[in-house]
């Protein structure tokens, strides 16, 4: 995720100047945390906007993911559990006056 990340920041530092930005700052956060079993996975990702992806299936193919995703996170709580990470790059710039 963090290639992500430094290639979007890249692409920032190219196009602001190039566009009359100036003061280009960018920080980075990532964070990650562990969860305590499926349900809690699922409780975590249906409670925003990817439960719209999930209603899309329609009720059997909703129900067939929700099945073959909970055997993965089974596998992986055994595994040693599991870890959610998420990040963002945020980005401040200066566009001076009359530019």
């Amino acid at each position: 995720m963090q290639r992500l990340f430094d290639e979007v920041a890249a692409e920032y530092d190219q196009h602001l100047p190039a566009v009359g930005f100036t003061d280009v700052e960018q920080h980075t956060v990532q964070e990650s945390f562990a969860l305590n079993d499926p349900q809690h996975y699922w409780d975590f990702v249906m409670s925003h906007g990817f439960r719209g992806h999930v209603y899309s299936l329609g009720p059997r193919l909703a129900a067939e993911f929700r099945a073959r995703l909970f055997a993965g996170l089974e596998r992986m709580q055994a595994g040693g559990g599991i870890t959610v990470s998420n990040g963002a790059v945020f980005t401040r710039a200066r566009k001076p006056s009359g530019g």
